[in-house]
């Protein structure tokens, strides 16, 4: 529940069903919501973006790199491996 809310909270998603009020009718509605909503649809293409223009990724490879480098050679790095 608390991703389903968080989720609607960042406008990617409808309300989330509580596991009382779970009926396949309200599912239905939710995944049409889903499937419909040009407001979800563009609120998820934004924050795609913005993850993807974080570069986590990239910066969980160089932090890696580093720190097995500074294992490997008993060196300790003055450099942050996360501005690269």
């Amino acid at each position: 529940f608390f991703w389903g809310r968080r989720m609607q909270q960042i406008g990617v998603a409808p309300a989330p069903l509580t596991a009382r009020r779970v009926t396949a009718e309200a599912a239905l509605a939710r995944v049409r919501e889903l499937a419909e909503s040009e407001a979800l649809r563009r609120r998820a293409a934004e924050l795609g973006a913005q993850v993807r223009a974080e570069r986590g990724v990239e910066r969980a490879v160089a932090l890696i790199e580093s720190l097995v480098h500074r294992s490997a050679h008993g060196a300790t790095s003055t450099g942050d491996p996360l501005r690269a």
